[in-house]
């Protein structure tokens, strides 16, 4: 379920890559394992710089929901707009996290 106070809109957007996502809000990286199982893989491993629009149609996940629960973990205080741009990472890999 979607924690923003704005029904629709969400914080993390279908342009934006997994890499973006597990970087700006890394509280999704169990959001990302929990779908591994049904990927078959592990989405930050195979699957890091795809967006997560590519990720719903690589691995067959409904876009709204895969959203809803990328979305659930992260504190409605810090739900804002984000910049499509990559921020600058001091990981190396996501899984890593």
């Amino acid at each position: 379920m979607c924690n923003n106070k704005n029904k629709g809109q969400h914080t993390i957007n279908p342009e934006m890559t997994v890499l973006d996502v597990v970087a700006a809000y890394k509280e999704t990286l169990p959001v990302f394992k929990k779908y591994d199982v049904p990927a078959g893989e592990c989405i930050c491993c195979k699957s890091l710089f795809e967006t997560i629009h590519s990720v719903s149609t690589m691995y067959g996940f409904n876009l709204k929901t895969l959203l809803d629960d990328l979305e659930s973990p992260i504190p409605i205080l810090f739900q804002s707009n984000f910049s499509t741009a990559s921020p600058r990472l001091s990981q190396t890999h996501a899984c890593c996290w």
